[in-house]
């Protein structure tokens, strides 16, 4: 999966607690509620305020894994991608 940008969300991720960002060390990314993962994407959703489109999940599509779960945070649906996808990415602790 692919931030917006040219990195993945994963190399994201890394540099985001490298920097102790907040003060924190210890954040991921949140899953969607499919594939038994819990829904924490989805809970973080505003649409009324929401200016970008596709987050993404940690959560791999089980049955095909070229393809992740995000949450369309213009309307609020969860769909999959392509991991080759340029989305945008929330970290949660």
């Amino acid at each position: 999966a692919r931030c917006a940008g040219s990195t993945t969300i994963w190399e994201w991720l890394v540099n985001l607690n490298d920097q102790n960002f907040a003060g924190h060390n210890d954040w991921r990314i949140p899953t969607v509620g499919r594939d038994g993962d819990k829904a924490e994407l989805e809970s973080s959703v505003d649409i009324p305020f929401s200016a970008s489109d596709f987050y993404w999940s940690a959560t791999t599509l089980a049955a095909v894994p070229q393809l992740a779960w995000g949450v369309n945070f213009l309307d609020g649906n969860v769909g999959y991608v392509s991991k080759d996808y340029d989305g945008y990415v929330r970290a949660v602790r």
